[in-house]
């Protein structure tokens, strides 16, 4: 049985911490910083930046079932830095952080260094 991964959070102030645990063929990711500078040294302010395609996995769900009722885990896990489409996903905050939560079918690499 494949098991869920949950993503701990900090509450600010508060001895309670929260935690966040996508469900089925989900999986929480959180965006990479987007460059600051172009090649040619122009510095780009928050409105011109592009939204970016990569993100690191933080948690996972179980997975889906397919038509026998087996289940398919997730091929990410934790850590993984992914490629994801451009207008995937719902975009959520936290505890004052961003976080995306998208379908593992939307994730369309693996980013290997």
């Amino acid at each position: 049985m494949a098991q869920t991964q949950t993503a701990p959070t900090k509450n600010k102030g508060n001895s309670t911490s929260t935690s966040l645990r996508p469900l089925g063929n989900r999986v929480l990711l959180r965006r990479l910083a987007a460059e600051e500078k172009l090649k040619g040294g122009i510095i780009l302010p928050d409105a011109a930046k592009k939204k970016q395609e990569q993100a690191e996995v933080i948690a996972i769900g179980t997975g889906k079932k397919d038509k026998n009722g087996q289940l398919l885990p997730i091929s990410v896990k934790p850590g993984d830095i992914v490629l994801i489409e451009k207008y995937s996903g719902q975009e959520i905050t936290l505890n004052d952080e961003e976080y995306m939560i998208a379908r593992a079918d939307d994730l369309i690499a693996i980013i290997e260094k």
